[in-house]
């Protein structure tokens, strides 16, 4: 009986030491990976992504007519830099450079295709909650300016316009191995203003009638799947 039960002790106390080891040993990869701030540096991006632009037809005869349309974004972050206060708060400023291109085929306006080249500055704010050696998981938020180039190409000719550009970007962002990022994020760009105008005339019982037609276009949102390498 009592070799038995001090067997039995044995066991149980081999048991208990194991345990402690497995304890220890998790607790030390996990002290060692986790508030592994991410590292500064200059970095480089590409985009691409889908969203919505909203289409206002505005005609002497017709009236207005609003219509949405897909459009597909392509674009690339040209050089940024990113900077981190703490493990868990950072900055970065980049250029960037986007395309998206949309035909309008509207009732009350000839068949327009529109291209629309935005180009700006940006600046982020970066907030981390999952930081270790291998990964960093957070949010981005932040504003871009810049201009926007409005290539139309219409049956009334071709015409290039420039205007000035604002957006507001969020979204969630990770960070691999420190050098490689991948984010998808949400872009809400602001470009309104009048982008196309056309003037026919027609002559009914000896009266003249003309129709003043204009197309205003603004992007509503973009959503974009970025990769990022930082040096």
């Amino acid at each position: 009986m009592g070799g038995g039960r001090i067997q039995f002790l044995k066991i149980k106390l081999t048991r208990r030491i194991k345990l402690k080891k497995i304890i220890g040993l998790v607790f030390i990869i996990f002290s060692l990976n986790v508030n592994a701030m991410e590292n500064k540096g200059f970095f480089i991006g590409f985009d691409l992504g889908n969203g919505e632009v909203a289409s206002d037809v505005r005609s002497t005869f017709s009236g207005n007519i609003k219509t949405t349309f897909n459009v597909n974004s392509y674009g690339i972050k040209l050089i940024g830099h990113k900077y981190f206060f703490s493990d868990y708060i950072g900055i970065r400023e980049y250029l960037s450079l986007d395309y998206q291109e949309m035909a309008v085929s509207v009732k009350g306006l000839n068949n327009t295709r529109l291209g629309l080249l935005n180009y700006g500055i940006n600046a982020d704010i970066l907030v981390n909650f999952y930081n270790t050696n291998f990964l960093n998981v957070g949010l981005f938020a932040g504003l871009g300016i810049g201009g926007t180039s409005i290539f139309v190409n219409s049956v009334a000719g071709n015409d290039t316009d420039l205007r000035f550009n604002a957006n507001a970007k969020v979204g969630l962002r990770l960070n691999i191995e420190q050098n490689h990022g991948i984010e998808f994020g949400a872009t809400i760009p602001i470009v309104n203003g009048k982008v196309n105008e056309e003037t026919t005339s027609a002559t009914i019982g000896g009266v003249t009638y003309t129709d003043k037609q204009e197309l205003r276009v603004k992007p509503t949102y973009i959503l974009n799947l970025s990769y990022i390498f930082t040096f």
